[in-house]
């Protein structure tokens, strides 16, 4: 029974998973357990879009509002934005159980369709 595609590799034998740049090589034999989540930060992203209306409300309640606060203000406001999104977003976590030791890997949402088939395959062959 094998299974392949971008991020992980699994034979008889081994798991292979894909970890930036290099091969996790997991002997199949030691593998108690796999468990894939997602993991969230929703109190980080809540937290970041009110920093961001407090700041906002803060900055342009003053009556002059020159090019510099402009520029700080529109860079500061697409940095929280961004950090609550990728909070509210999340990140595909994998975690092995090797030999009673917990591995956990984690994979950002670009990679969800893999995680996600390596997921399916796990629970119909394990």
């Amino acid at each position: 029974m094998e299974f392949r595609n971008n991020i992980v590799s699994v034979n008889d034998e081994t798991i292979i998973m894909k970890i930036k740049n290099s091969d996790l090589v997991i002997p199949l034999s030691k593998v108690d357990s796999v468990q894939i989540y997602l993991k969230q930060s929703k109190v980080i992203a809540i937290v970041s879009l009110l920093i961001l209306v407090v700041s906002l409300t803060f900055i342009f309640s003053k009556t002059e509002l020159n090019f510099i606060w402009f520029v700080i203000t529109s860079i500061f406001s697409i940095l929280m934005i961004l950090i609550a999104i990728s909070n509210w977003i999340g990140e595909y976590v994998v975690e092995f159980v090797i030999s009673g030791k917990k591995r956990k890997i984690k994979y950002g949402f670009s990679n969800f369709r893999e995680v996600k088939e390596f997921s399916n395959y796990w629970n119909k062959n394990r």
